[in-house]
């Protein structure tokens, strides 16, 4: 049965189609050009279309890369957000953005949408205790006032070079 799922979902991928456009013509084009699985063994061999080929392979500069660890062992939702974001911004040393711009970008819930006190407490207090608890960053913020409301977080990211610290049912 999982032979046949397998198969099943392997000619789903290589039924999808994409259009492309060149300067002279709409081509379409299909995921796999071709798909092999070997019978006596778990191997399966894939040629991707080579027009698409070089928008699927080698993205790695479009992508963060992070340990799964690192974001395992986090207890709150916001920490990982968190983690994600700036893990982006790593190689910069330091990443700022508008409070509304961060509380939309960690998904936070409406009961954080009001003062900026409970958001400071339990989002972003709580995210960088664990970021800088169990990741390979260390982080701080500084909030940044307009008049007398705050407008913008300022993150500095530095890598940690410690040992990371796990909790003990990891």
């Amino acid at each position: 049965k999982n032979y046949a799922n397998f198969k099943e979902n392997i000619e789903k991928l290589a039924n999808i189609t994409f259009w492309w456009e060149t300067d002279e013509a709409h081509e379409l084009h299909r995921l796999f050009e071709k798909v092999k699985i070997y019978k006596r063994d778990t191997r399966v061999s894939i040629k991707i279309d080579d027009v698409l080929k070089p928008h699927l392979l080698n993205q790695r500069e479009n992508f963060v890369a992070y340990l799964f660890e690192n974001v395992l062992v986090m207890k709150s939702k916001y920490s990982k957000y968190l983690y994600r974001l700036l893990k982006t911004f790593a190689y910069m040393g330091e990443y700022e953005t508008s409070l509304i711009v961060l509380k939309d970008s960690l998904q936070c819930s409406e009961d954080y949408s009001g003062r900026y006190d409970n958001f400071r407490k339990y989002v972003l207090d709580k995210a960088m205790e664990e970021i800088n608890q169990y990741t390979d960053l260390e982080v701080s913020y500084k909030p940044i006032r307009v008049g007398r409301s705050i407008q913008k977080i300022h993150f500095t990211i530095k890598p940690f070079t410690g040992k990371i610290q796990l909790p003990p049912t990891f």
